[in-house]
């Protein structure tokens, strides 16, 4: 089966595809992604396309079955960098990708949007189910994600399945890892500091999903039957398992040990709080993942001896090499990218 991956070498990208390689011969997998992080050494995907996913034509999408789309200016406080920008890439991009794949007569296409769709809950003691009516999204990032969920849910057909993930904050150790996002954030921050620091109040509420987790919902998503995934948002996480961001630092100090919690309480920080329902994951993948047995401390030991079998410097949790916001000024500032994330070498875009 031929597949195509989009952001196939950023964080969950990358990850994927060498879950796939290492497990699911049989699956030949197309990769695209725009190597801002330039990770040569990937070796994971049958065939990499170095492009932009705003310059995706029909003939990219020739003989695939499906496309898990994965590419976009990722994460809230990054989708505020360019506002325009980010509708261009998350909205727009997205929306003509699922038209040319439904034209080029793929069957299934998998989005992955993000549960920052669901902005701050008006209910704090109510979980949030895939269907509910009152969503505001509050950044950039998700209302993109949002709106493209909408336009591309319009596409689905009996022969073009659309299915919706939303995930919970991943985590996880991943040859492009990030700790710009919670809990690699508050792990890397208490590994290399010795300082667990949280800069809300600690109060608001952020579900968290392991990446491998991730990556196995999403596989079972290519080999499922399509009538049984076809027009479904489905938030994926664990069920009974929605922590508030001093809760996740509780546990990242039981592995830690020496590490100690600082809540600064910044003003601006960010908002978003919300208790996600998990009960249908938990219904349609319940063979997939044990999530009745789930524990988040095991997650933080494995993240734990990433860091030090991959030898991980201070260095790497300061600077861009973790860090998406960081990378993208890093690469403008040195002209390698314009202020539209354009490649100023035209040779970027190939197929290797």
């Amino acid at each position: 089966m031929r597949i195509l991956i989009t952001g196939s070498r950023g964080y969950v990208g990358s990850r994927l595809c060498e879950m796939i390689f290492n497990d699911h011969k049989k699956l030949n997998v197309v990769g695209l992604d725009t190597q801002f992080y330039d990770l040569s050494k990937n070796q994971f995907e049958n065939i990499f396309i170095c492009k932009d996913i705003r310059d995706i034509t029909l003939k990219d999408l020739r003989d695939l079955e499906v496309v898990i789309h994965l590419a976009s200016l990722s994460n809230d406080p990054l989708g505020e960098l360019n506002k325009k920008l980010t509708e261009n890439i998350n909205f727009k991009a997205t929306l003509n990708l699922a038209r040319l794949a439904k034209k080029a007569e793929v069957k299934k296409f998998i989005f992955i949007s993000t549960q920052s769709v669901y902005g701050i809950s008006r209910y704090k003691n109510k979980t949030i189910k895939e269907n509910e009516k009152n969503i505001f999204p509050i950044t950039e990032y998700a209302k993109s994600k949002f709106k493209a969920e909408k336009s591309i849910l319009k596409l689905a057909s009996s022969k073009f399945c659309v299915t919706i993930l939303r995930p919970a904050t991943v985590h996880g150790p991943s040859i492009n890892f990030r700790s710009d996002i919670v809990l690699n954030n508050l792990c890397s921050s208490a590994f290399f500091l010795k300082k667990i620091i949280i800069k809300t109040d600690g109060k608001p509420y952020r579900p968290v999903l392991f990446i491998d987790d991730l990556c196995k919902i999403i596989i079972e998503c290519i080999y499922k039957n399509a009538k049984n995934i076809n027009k479904f948002i489905i938030n994926v996480g664990y069920p009974n398992k929605n922590f508030s961001i001093i809760e996740i630092a509780k546990l990242v100090k039981k592995v830690f040990i020496k590490s100690k919690i600082i809540i600064k309480n910044e003003k601006n920080h960010d908002e978003r709080s919300y208790k996600v329902n998990f009960n249908l994951i938990s219904k349609k993948f319940k063979k997939v993942l044990n999530f009745k047995n789930k524990n988040i401390l095991d997650d933080i030991k494995k993240i734990k001896h990433f860091f030090y079998v991959n030898k991980f410097k201070k260095d790497y949790f300061l600077n861009d090499k973790t860090n998406r916001i960081s990378r993208l000024k890093k690469l403008i500032k040195e002209k390698k990218i314009d202020n539209n994330l354009r490649f100023t070498n035209v040779k970027k875009n190939k197929i290797m």
